[in-house]
């Protein structure tokens, strides 16, 4: 491999001066909020993978160091979560940039800003240590990433993570750069020729790439201990089309799955492992959720559902998926055990294919659940899980919830949790409203069932009824459960559909993410419903649905119904 270590550090510090990474990702004027909200939304829509990479919310009140903060949309994110964030930049032009958007979005007092360069870092900001140091396509553009790399080192506290992103070298856009015109098969030239057309920008003075191997040996020679490498193809996009703003997929990424259809994992880091209550026995279920944030409303009714969950029984595992802080005080108050959101989008909205995957991950349980996190569910539930899990290798079960406004905190106390769930189904039956065969909020099946699930947006609408449609496409029995299982939905608006929206029903079912949600699924003939069920579990046993099976008449006609009333 080529070293760079000659080239003056000024000649990389003048071209990024000239060019800040992401400088034309809005038309607004520059240094607008219109500018920097277009622009994160951009960044964060062609590269979805760095909210999962970077986990915000996990450093809440803890000590961050940003090494390459460009201009500061990762700032933002980290400090809005309640970081205690230094960040620097050996960009003049970027840092002052950055400046703006904290002052903009009035974080300024909350961030440390200074210009640095990563290699001398100690000589700016002294020998402080951190939680985590960070640093986003950085290091593989300084001359010297070694050097770099032992100051990072010097500045980590003992078990601190260090999360770094590196430019791969066997990839398509390398390959692309060597076979086209630009590089005519000049191998001998390839590390030049990397460095010059790494960036959207030609010309950069510096850019190494590595392997798996020479990453995991280049970290590790700086004397950390690397625990993780991943590799993902990150940005599909053709150059020339997104620097007119538009969404034009290179040839190999037309065959390829979308970027985050695989879970994200940090490439490089130090992790501890989530806090888990200890359990007398192996679970034999496993429930998981993913909150919407933890106050008012929303967590009294999160911290009753998570309560009736854990009143099932002593063999019920709850894994509770993002939801920052607050959550993960609830969590441990209620014995649940908490994790980072281990992949989110564009919006920072958990996918479908991070969360299940995560969930499967975590798990040493046969059986898992995904639950809404306001859905409360008694020894009904557990008492089907445990009769198919006996009965089915392959299944998913669904079934209907009554909405019900409760309000209060209820009490799932071991003395009371009987009671208090007698009383609330009753209630449920008798004053709430059955919401029919669309609204589907838990989903029970084997560990083995799904491997690899498209990222659908979790919260909006259509995936949880494309997932009705995936198993039935994977022959496997879908089996309602609402003769024998009550699920009682503690009624609530919709204000958690993305807090920065006017109305968030508008946004939770007829937003982007909804759109995108719809057009993952492959359009509402994919939605199926409790209709398209091929079993009913009732008092008498497990018996076959009586409908016809996929595009039966009557059925059809039932199921467009159902659908036509929901959209």
């Amino acid at each position: 491999m080529t070293t760079f270590q000659n080239v003056p550090i000024d000649a990389v510090r003048d071209f990024w001066n000239r060019r800040p990474c992401n400088l034309r990702h809005s038309q607004a004027p520059v240094g607008t909020q219109a500018y920097f909200d277009q622009g994160a939304e951009r960044k964060y829509f062609v590269e979805p993978h760095i909210p999962a990479f970077a986990q915000y919310e996990r450093w809440n009140g803890k000590r961050v160091l940003e090494v390459g903060c460009g201009i500061g949309a990762d700032t933002v994110r980290f400090a809005q979560a309640g970081a205690n964030l230094t960040s620097v930049d050996l960009s003049e032009a970027s840092l002052e940039l950055t400046r703006k958007r904290l002052d903009v979005y009035g974080l300024t007092d909350r961030v440390h800003t200074a210009h640095a360069n990563a290699e001398r870092l100690t000589q700016t900001i002294g020998l402080e240590r951190f939680d985590l140091v960070y640093s986003f396509g950085v290091l593989h553009h300084t001359p010297d990433p070694p050097a770099a790399l032992r100051e990072l080192r010097r500045l980590l506290k003992p078990g601190g993570e260090l999360r770094i992103m590196l430019y791969h070298r066997y990839c398509t856009k390398v390959l692309g750069i060597l076979a086209g015109r630009r590089g005519l098969g000049r191998v001998w030239k390839l590390d030049q020729l990397i460095a010059e057309h790494s960036e959207a920008q030609t010309g950069c003075p510096v850019t190494y790439a590595y392997g798996r191997r020479s990453a995991k040996h280049l970290v590790e020679s700086a004397g950390f201990r690397v625990t993780n490498v991943e590799v993902d193809h990150i940005f599909p996009y053709r150059v020339a089309d997104y620097r007119e703003h538009r969404y034009v997929k290179a040839l190999p990424f037309r065959w390829l799955p979308a970027p985050g259809h695989a879970r994200p994992r940090a490439p490089l880091r130090l992790a501890p492992l989530p806090h888990r209550p200890r359990m007398s026995a192996p679970p034999r279920l496993t429930i998981f959720t993913t909150p919407k944030p933890w106050h008012g409303d929303a967590a009294v009714a999160q911290d009753n559902a998570v309560a009736s969950w854990r009143a099932m029984g002593p063999h019920i595992e709850v894994l509770v998926f993002g939801g920052g802080a607050q959550a993960q005080q609830a969590a441990a108050k209620l014995g649940a055990t908490w994790a980072p959101e281990p992949e989110v989008n564009a919006y920072g909205t958990p996918t479908l294919s991070g969360l299940f995957a995560a969930a499967r991950d975590m798990s040493a349980a046969p059986t898992l659940a995904y639950v809404n996190a306001d859905i409360l569910l008694g020894p009904d539930f557990t008492r089907a899980a445990t009769l198919l899990a006996k009965r089915k290798k392959r299944f998913l079960a669904i079934g209907e919830r009554h909405d019900l406004p409760v309000g209060r905190r209820e009490d799932f106390t071991p003395d009371r949790a009987a009671a208090t769930w007698d009383r609330l189904r009753d209630e449920a039956h008798d004053q709430g409203r059955p919401c029919g065969p669309t609204a589907l909020d838990y989903f029970l099946y084997p560990r083995t069932l799904f491997d690899r699930l498209p990222d659908f947006a979790i919260g909006r609408t259509a995936w949880d009824n494309w997932l009705v449609y995936h198993a039935r496409r994977l022959h496997a029995p879908v089996i309602d459960l609402s003769p024998v299982v009550t699920a009682v939905h503690q009624a609530h608006g919709y204000q958690h559909g993305h807090e920065r929206r006017a109305s968030g029903h508008r946004w939770v079912w007829n937003g982007p993410e909804a759109r995108y949600n719809l057009k993952l699924a492959g359009g509402k003939p994919n939605l199926y419903t409790l209709f398209d069920a091929t079993h009913r579990l009732t008092d008498q046993g497990l018996q076959s649905a009586t409908q016809p099976g996929l595009g039966g008449g009557v059925w059809s006609y039932r199921r467009s119904v159902a659908l036509s009333r929901a959209g």
